[in-house]
């Protein structure tokens, strides 16, 4: 019996290739779809590729009649905070645009079930450190306000044609395959514990921390952190979710637990074994002292368990991929 096929868009990215791997794990067929600007050739390892343009409709509706997916999980967009307040125009074009290019041509082949990557971004600043989904957003730039977009396309799409979707709102996503052969693309700077690995390294400056007088134990920002491994199995699970309901539900994909800068910083010092050069800035504008997911519901929907995102297990996955990233440059 062939295995059921499950479209993966950005499935040459960092989460997109986790999500692939696992679904292979769990006896799907993952197809990846990506243009490459971004994503890596090498990290399609677990299904075959299309490299394709998702601003391309009738590729599209080409594609999805050819592979006849299941389902499909949305991770392709950019994702860059930073980027996205100077170029906010090309993040709504590729963010909200190529959803809807997406969708339709999933609504004209037929296919219901759809599982979209969304973000912890789309909060804002509010009023209390642990975010639930019943708060109102309140998108500070082009990526959380496209992001958010995207959601009310699915939601709305979702009641006028029948589909099952559901939204993910990752939070700070880290660690990588236990195995090392795939992880974090991402470079210095873009992340707080690859820019530690690569401050670590020598392939990357000093960490920068941002601040040390925040309210909290050591003066350094808390941020909830979720292991890769731990985001994929939510992934598969919440496309699971899409094909027993209909409907639109959005979830926080998160662990739940905050670790400041400090408390990384002196984990990954713990685990290599040396200090870790690093240098005390000016705090940025906007950055609150702490935030951590309401995991609640989550649990409730997909029966969410973060079985890996203990510190010690991110620290030890991201470094390994680290180590073995190096030396394959």
């Amino acid at each position: 019996m062939r295995a059921e096929t499950v479209l993966v868009t950005g499935g040459a990215g960092y989460i997109g290739a986790h999500t692939c791997l696992l679904l292979a794990c769990r006896g799907y067929r993952p197809v990846t779809l990506d243009s490459l600007v971004t994503g890596r050739r090498d990290f399609v390892r677990y299904g075959p590729l299309i490299e394709t343009d998702l601003g391309d409709a009738g590729a599209l509706v080409d594609i999805i009649n050819e592979t006849r997916p299941i389902a499909i999980v949305h991770l392709a967009a950019s994702t860059r905070v930073a980027d996205s307040t100077v170029q906010p125009a090309a993040y709504w074009q590729n963010n909200l645009g190529r959803t809807l290019t997406l969708m339709t041509a999933a609504i004209e082949t037929g296919c219901r079930h759809v599982v979209f990557a969304s973000t912890s971004a789309v909060y804002g600043l509010q009023d209390t450190p642990i975010l639930s989904e019943t708060m109102p957003p309140r998108p500070t730039n082009a990526y959380a306000a496209s992001k958010l977009a995207g959601e009310m396309l699915l939601e709305n799409l979702a009641a006028a044609h029948g589909m099952g979707c559901m939204a993910l709102r990752y939070f700070n996503v880290a660690g990588a395959d236990p195995d090392g052969a795939i992880g974090d693309l991402g470079s210095p700077g873009t992340a707080l514990i690859p820019t530690i690995l690569a401050a670590a390294s020598g392939t990357g400056p000093p960490l920068q921390i941002n601040g040390d007088d925040y309210d909290t134990a050591d003066g350094t920002c808390i941020r909830d952190y979720i292991h890769v491994m731990d985001v994929a199995a939510a992934n598969v699970r919440a496309m699971e979710w899409t094909r027993k309901q209909k409907g639109f539900a959005v979830l926080n994909a998160g662990s739940g637990t905050g670790y400041s800068i400090r408390e990384i910083l002196a984990a990954c010092e713990a685990h290599i074994g040396r200090k870790i050069p690093a240098s005390l800035a000016d705090r940025r504008a906007g950055d609150i002292a702490r935030t951590t997911a309401d995991c609640r519901k989550a649990r409730d929907f997909i029966a969410l368990t973060c079985t890996q995102s203990d510190l010690q297990s991110i620290l030890r996955d991201a470094w390994r991929w680290h180590q073995n990233r190096k030396a394959r440059i």
